[in-house]
């Protein structure tokens, strides 16, 4: 097993480990570090599906982690 096999493995991991949370903020910041391993490990490996989807889904994860956060302090404010 080679360290890009591993990477892919770690990353995969990530995904997997985001999948057995219950927070919301928590599943969706697991999830970001999992696909930034996969979009490296696509880099890596020259796989366009891969890195692009989980490019992707990395910035729709940050886009509602973002807003999760934003909803919080505002129902705190009122």
């Amino acid at each position: 097993m080679n360290t890009i096999e591993i990477l892919g493995i770690i990353a995969g991991a990530f995904i997997l480990l985001s999948f057995c949370m219950k927070k919301v903020a928590l599943i969706r910041a697991i999830n970001i570090i999992g696909a930034i391993l996969f979009v490296i490990y696509g880099l890596i490996v020259h796989s366009y599906s891969v890195w692009i989807l989980n490019a992707i889904l990395t910035v729709i994860n940050v886009i509602f982690l973002i807003n999760y956060f934003l909803k919080e302090k505002r129902d705190k404010n009122i």
